[in-house]
């Protein structure tokens, strides 16, 4: 009887040996896709989500390298956020400066007399 749903690593290993597909890429294309569900913190699949895997590694195959280089830089790169520039806070009359603290207040050792 065949179960109802796979493991990553169950899922790597229906992909011929030749592709060299590990259950690391079966994770990160299934992340980045939202393929699968993820049962006790482990993502598993059922058939047709594995069959949408198989589509996904016929999809990157055709790919060469270079064009998913270019496509990764492009989707990182976003619109450049102006640098906000810091300004000193304003010195305000009613703010009293700092004083320094007196000598009874530092001393944690010691008699207590």
């Amino acid at each position: 009887m065949n179960p109802l749903v796979y493991t990553a690593a169950q899922v790597a290993q229906m992909f011929p040996p030749e592709l060299e597909v590990t259950e690391y890429w079966v994770n990160a294309t299934a992340r980045r896709h939202k393929v699968g569900t993820i049962i006790r913190r482990k993502r598993v699949f059922t058939l047709p989500q594995v069959q949408r895997l198989v589509d996904l590694q016929a999809q990157e195959a055709q790919q060469p390298n270079a064009a998913r280089r270019e496509r990764a830089k492009t989707d990182r790169q976003s619109a450049a956020k102006p640098k906000r520039e810091r300004t000193p806070p304003a010195a305000d009359s009613d703010v009293t400066p700092l004083q320094p603290r007196p000598d009874r207040a530092r001393s944690y050792g010691g008699s207590a007399s």
